[in-house]
């Protein structure tokens, strides 16, 4: 494949980025704990989801 190298940038965090996406090498391992935390994680979000409401609710005790 070939790549512009205008497609590649460094991220304000200093991730690797491609097209506004963040490059991950071809590691299973770190690719697996990426998509667990992104999945399950304490704060993570899915569209029309009420987990990280729920989640720090939980944290607060319940308390708005």
């Amino acid at each position: 494949m070939n790549y512009n190298i205008n497609e590649f940038q460094i991220g304000s965090d200093g991730c690797l980025l491609f097209k506004g996406r963040m490059c991950v090498s071809k590691n299973s391992e770190l690719v697996q704990k990426i998509l667990y935390e992104a999945r399950i994680g304490k704060m993570s979000v899915h569209p029309g989801s009420n987990k990280m409401y729920n989640d720090l609710k939980r944290c607060t005790g319940g308390q708005e």
